[in-house]
């Protein structure tokens, strides 16, 4: 049996969530969860591949690609919320 180990993120491995604009004036907040394809290195990737993490099944790509009207990309501070990815 594989023992589990004491903490699941390393003190390398990527921050599990990031905050944008986090004094925004606007009284909501977003939150996106599956915004990102980072794994903790404890998981193995969880046995998916290097390439099937780049593709959709390991994250939701849209989250960090959305567009304006204009087509440039939107920022969480167009309309001053904060933005939990």
């Amino acid at each position: 049996m594989n023992e589990m180990p004491d903490s699941l993120l390393a003190a390398d491995d990527p921050a599990p969530v990031t905050v944008h604009n986090e004094n925004g004036s606007s009284p909501f907040l977003i939150v996106a969860d599956h915004a990102g394809n980072a794994m903790p290195r404890a998981l193995a990737r969880l046995g998916v591949s290097e390439t099937e993490c780049k593709r959709h099944i390991a994250w939701d790509i849209g989250n960090l690609r959305r567009r304006s009207a204009s087509g440039s990309p939107r920022r969480n501070t167009d309309f001053d919320h904060s933005l939990v990815l």
